[in-house]
């Protein structure tokens, strides 16, 4: 059997195996809502990224001065 290729632009013919090359079938109002869901997250990780290192400063912090003081300190 012969398959004509010539007027299918990104299907190749690779191993007797039809290859789809072409992309994804997105609209630009789909990929522009990816977008800013992926912007979003980065936000999100973004912002808890900061929160952990505030945390871990403030343990730190909070450490030093109970060397320096002796004794507990409560906030």
């Amino acid at each position: 059997m012969k398959i004509n290729l010539k007027g299918t632009p990104g299907l190749t013919m690779k191993d007797g195996r039809l290859q789809n090359e072409r992309p994804d079938g997105v609209s630009g109002i789909q990929h522009a809502a990816n977008m800013r869901k992926m912007m979003r997250r980065e936000e999100k990780v973004s912002m808890m990224e900061e929160a952990m290192y505030r945390a871990e400063m403030r343990a730190d912090m909070m450490e030093k001065m109970e060397e320096k003081m002796g004794g507990s300190c409560d906030m």
